[in-house]
C-alpha cells in the first residue's frame, strides 16, 4: 500500500497513459492562413474549413538565467512565422515505450506555444475555449489534443503548454514559486491581446482542463492576477486542491537542491474569489479504476489495505468502512478502494469547491460523468479520463479505442461536446445550478438524468484535511 503521495504519482502516471491516446494534431491543410498578432504574422493551414495554427509562442523561451523566473514577454518577429506543424514540447521524464508513439517529444526552446484553431480568422467574436492540459503536473504537452471539433462549432480553441515538474513548480529560497501557473496566466494574457485576430470575442473566455489541468483552473480562480482574464471555467476530475503550504515547498526545494549539489536560488474563493466567474465541475463516477484495472490490481486488494488507505486519507475506519460497504453493497474491496481514491481526490475537493462558492453572484453548475467504458471486461468503468474523447467529440480515434471500447455512443458525445460549447458561450446549461441545500448534479450518460445529493459518502469526509 502507498502513502498519500505515492498514489498521487500513481494517479498522475494513469493520467498521462489516459492522455496519449488524445493525440491527433498532425493531419495537414491543404491552404495558407496568414494571421496577423501583435508579435507579427503567423501563416497557418486550412483543412475542411477549419484553421489550424500551430507552435505560436506567447512568452520568449525559458533559457538560462529565465528557467526558474516567470516568462517574460515574446520577441517580434520581421516576416511571416510559420504555424504549420506542432511546436515544441515542455522537458520532462520520458514515456516508456510503446506508449511514446503516441506523443513523441519535440525538442526546442520555444516550448511555451499555443495551438488555435478557428471556423473564421478576423472580426467573427466566436467564444474562445483555452484547454490546459493535465499530466501530474510532470506530463503532457498541447499536441495531444485537437481542437478542431470545437472551431467546426463555432468555437475558438486554444491549447498551451506550460512548464512541467521543477521547472514548473520548484520553489527555491530566493526564487518565484509556481511559475508554471504564471505560464497559464501569460498564455491568457496572450489570448486577452491577440485572439480576436482569429475570430475570438477577449470578453468570452472559458478556461477549461482535466485532472491537473483543472487543478490549475481551480488555482486561477482564486489568483488576483487572473482576474478578468476569463468569464468561465469548467473544471473536469479536479478542483484547486494539490496545493503545499510554503514551508512544505521550501523544503521540497531544499532536499532537491542538496540532492543536486546546487545552491537555493481554498480560502481565497470562500472570501470571494472568482465569484464573478461562472462555473461548471464534475468528475467520473469510477475515477480510481484507472489507477487499478490497466494494472490487474482490482481484484487482489485487500480487506487490509482498504483500511489501510482509509488511515491514510485520515477517515475513520470504525466508521468510513461500513459506510461505503453499505452505500455500495456487493463491491470488493478493490472496488471500494477506487471509490475511495475517486472520492479523496476528486469529488470530495470539487464538492467543496462548489460549496465555497454559496454565495457567489455567477453560476456553479455539477456533472458526474457516469458512462462506463466496457474496455478490460467492464471493469474500467466511468474511469479517470474517460469524458475526455466525448468532451473533444473525437470517438472516431482509433487510438482511443483502449479507453472508450470499439462502440461509444455518439449520443452521448453529442449532449457532452454541446452542452460544453453552450456554457462557454452563454454560461448556462440545461440543469439547475449546484447549491448545498440540493446539490443539484446531472449524470452524464446514455440516459442522462438530473438528481439532487447523489454523493452518498459525503458525511464520511466532513472536518477531514485532504492534504
Amino acid at each position: 500500500m502507498v502513502n498519500r503521495r505515492g498514489f498521487l504519482r500513481g494517479t498522475a502516471a494513469t493520467a498521462a497513459f489516459a492522455a496519449l491516446g488524445a493525440a491527433g494534431c498532425g493531419r495537414g491543410g491543404t491552404a495558407d492562413s496568414i494571421v496577423t498578432t501583435r508579435s507579427g504574422r503567423v501563416r497557418g493551414s486550412v483543412t475542411e474549413g477549419v484553421h489550424a495554427f500551430q507552435g505560436v509562442p506567447y512568452a520568449a523561451p525559458p533559457q538560462g538565467v529565465d528557467r526558474y523566473l516567470p516568462p517574460r514577454p515574446v520577441r517580434p518577429w520581421t516576416g511571416v512565422r510559420d504555424a504549420l506543424t506542432l511546436g515544441p514540447t515542455p522537458p520532462q521524464p520520458p514515456t516508456p515505450p510503446p506508449l511514446d508513439f503516441f506523443a513523441p517529444p519535440i525538442p526546442g526552446a520555444d516550448y511555451l506555444n499555443l495551438n488555435i484553431w478557428t471556423r473564421e480568422p478576423g472580426s467573427a467574436r466566436m467564444p474562445v475555449m483555452v484547454w490546459i492540459f493535465g499530466g501530474g503536473f510532470d506530463t503532457g504537452s498541447n499536441g495531444l489534443y485537437d481542437g478542431r471539433t470545437f472551431a467546426r462549432d463555432g468555437v475558438v480553441f486554444v491549447a498551451g503548454n506550460y512548464r512541467l515538474g521543477a521547472e514548473g513548480f520548484l520553489f527555491l529560497d530566493d526564487g518565484v514559486a509556481n511559475v508554471a501557473l504564471l505560464d497559464q496566466i501569460a498564455a491568457l494574457e496572450w489570448v486577452r491581446d491577440n485572439i480576436s485576430y482569429f475570430g475570438g470575442d477577449p470578453g468570452n473566455v472559458t478556461i477549461f482542463g482535466q485532472s491537473a489541468g483543472a487543478m490549475a483552473v481551480g488555482t486561477l480562480l482564486a489568483m488576483p492576477r487572473a482576474k478578468g482574464l476569463f468569464r468561465r471555467a469548467i473544471l473536469e476530475s479536479g478542483a484547486g486542491n494539490l496545493c503545499y503550504s510554503t514551508d512544505t515547498a521550501h523544503e521540497i526545494g531544499r532536499r532537491l537542491v542538496a540532492k543536486l549539489g546546487v545552491p537555493p536560488t481554498r480560502d481565497a474563493v470562500t472570501a470571494g474569489a472568482g465569484a464573478d466567474v461562472d462555473v461548471l465541475l464534475g468528475h467520473n463516477s469510477e475515477e480510481g479504476r484507472l489507477s487499478l484495472v490497466p494494472f490487474r490490481s482490482l481484484d487482489s486488494v485487500t480487506e487490509e489495505e482498504l483500511a489501510t488507505a482509509m488511515r491514510l486519507y485520515r477517515l475513520p475506519v470504525e466508521q468510513a468502512l461500513p459506510g461505503y460497504r453499505a452505500a455500495y453493497p456487493g463491491a470488493n474491496p478493490g472496488a471500494l478502494l477506487a471509490i475511495l481514491q475517486a472520492d479523496w481526490f476528486y469529488t470530495i475537493p470539487g464538492l467543496r469547491l462548489a460549496d465555497a462558492r454559496t454565495n457567489a453572484p455567477a453560476a456553479t453548475y455539477m456533472y458526474e460523468f457516469t458512462w462506463r467504458s466496457p474496455q478490460y471486461g467492464g471493469q474500467l468503468g466511468a474511469c479517470h479520463f474517460l469524458e475526455v474523447p466525448f468532451v473533444f467529440d473525437q470517438l472516431h480515434d482509433q487510438r482511443l479505442r483502449w479507453i472508450t471500447g470499439p462502440n461509444p455512443p455518439q449520443q452521448l458525445a453529442d449532449l457532452t461536446h454541446r452542452t460544453w460549447i453552450q456554457f462557454a458561450s452563454t454560461g448556462r446549461v440545461h440543469w439547475p445550478r449546484y447549491e448545498p441545500t440540493r446539490r443539484t448534479t446531472i449524470r452524464l450518460d446514455v440516459h442522462p438524468m438530473v438528481v439532487d445529493d447523489p454523493y452518498p459518502n459525503r458525511n464520511l469526509w466532513e472536518g477531514v484535511d485532504l492534504y
